[in-house]
């Protein structure tokens, strides 16, 4: 067993290059940790994506494969003397082809806790066991390992690795066509009946996740998208054509996904055929962008969006309540919408989390706050607490 460390000048961290060459045939994995344990309790942050964020620990030591990561990094923040450490490691972007990686196939694996269930960030590589792993007598593998430390919190950290270490950029190249040509091409493509899996009956796209071979199901989950490629592109036919089925499906329709067969999961009943208008699914905020985008030429709306001045969902949402306020003014639903968003900077952005989540819910509903709507109450009101709250969680979502 050879290793090589390197340290760049002003550089955060350094490269440990490990190679074995393998004297009896077997399965064989270099597993590399970053700097020293920190106790639970002195841990102000975590960052194995997408698997642990905020302060998120597994019971036992957890192997995450690279592949699974959207970067392979793990991430350790704590505090020293009144300020922010990061300790992290990583693979140098040498041990990651360019490839399409697979659970089964990842070139590394990452763990926030040691073989003594103590806090630290660890590297795996190869994952041990997997088909790369394997070294007859004789043959060597070679691993490059990045151990570092920044004197900042845990997406200073990410940003470090993501500029220094990947040189993360964007690989965009024009080539023959422009940006606005591409929009403009899908435009086409989903004005095509055929291409785009549109049923002019049913006034929706195809779903893909449904099985046509028990009924065809349209899905319009996001029906102000073709209302507003409309109006940007002042294309009348596509308003016909695709723009007001989908607000006639709106209007009409039980929820975002329908069929007029018996016996999908949306149509389970002979009941469930029949038309019911004004569903829960469509809320307060789909109405006040439809209102919105037809320019207020519709004022019957506010009626739909708010029957007998509540909201259509249950829920209470802080996000319908400033949808409210956008359509009507009415101050008192801003004053709600305020009182909710400031109990998600304090429940959630700013608040601890140990609970670790299990790999079925989806990220951007699951596992951090949607920071994006804390931009749209900054809009409102200009207040910093929320643009610097949606900055602060939005980076989770790297």
């Amino acid at each position: 067993l050879t290793g090589t460390w390197k340290l760049a000048e002003l550089a955060s961290h350094l490269s440990l290059t490990l190679n074995y060459q393998a004297t009896t045939t077997g399965y064989y994995s270099f597993a590399v940790a970053a700097l020293q344990p920190i106790a639970v309790g002195a841990v102000k942050n975590v960052q194995l994506p997408p698997m642990f964020q905020y302060q998120r620990l597994p019971d036992q030591p957890l192997l995450v494969p690279s592949a699974l990561t959207p970067q392979p990094l793990s991430i350790v923040e704590t505090t020293l003397n009144n300020n922010p450490y990061s300790f992290f490691v990583s693979g140098a972007p040498s041990d990651f082809p360019l490839e399409w990686a697979t659970g089964e196939t990842s070139p590394m694996g990452f763990s926030l806790k040691n073989e003594s269930n103590q806090v630290q960030p660890v590297a795996f590589g190869p994952i041990l066991g997997f088909a790369n792993s394997k070294l007859n007598v004789g043959q060597s593998v070679t691993r490059e390992f990045i151990i570092g430390a920044v004197k900042n919190t845990w997406d200073k950290a990410l940003e470090y690795l993501s500029d220094q270490v990947f040189e993360v950029k964007d690989y965009r190249k024009q080539g023959t066509t422009s940006l606005t040509n591409a929009a403009l091409n899908m435009v086409d493509l989903i004005k095509n009946d055929t291409s785009a899996g549109w049923d002019v009956a049913m006034k929706g796209f195809y779903d893909i996740e449904q099985n046509p071979i028990i009924a065809p199901v349209v899905v319009n989950t996001s029906p102000l998208t073709l209302l507003s490629t409309a109006v940007l592109s002042q294309d009348e036919d596509f308003y016909i054509k695709r723009a007001l089925p989908s607000i006639e499906y709106t209007l009409s329709r039980r929820g975002y996904r329908w069929s007029n067969k018996l016996g999908t999961l949306y149509t389970p009943t002979e009941s469930s055929l029949k038309l019911s208008p004004y569903s829960k699914e469509f809320n307060v905020a789909y109405f006040e962008g439809l209102d919105k985008l037809t320019k207020g030429a519709n004022p019957w709306l506010v009626d739909l969006a708010l029957p007998n001045g509540e909201l259509r969902t249950t829920t209470s949402s802080w996000t319908e309540k400033l949808a409210a306020y956008r359509m009507t003014q009415n101050a008192s639903w801003l004053s709600d919408a305020i009182r909710g968003a400031d109990l998600v900077l304090t429940n959630d952005v700013y608040a601890t989390k140990t609970n670790a989540l299990d790999e079925n819910g989806f990220y951007n509903t699951s596992f951090y706050p949607n920071w994006w709507n804390l931009m749209d109450i900054y809009e409102v009101t200009k207040s910093s607490r929320y643009l610097e709250a949606a900055e602060k969680d939005s980076t989770k979502a790297l």
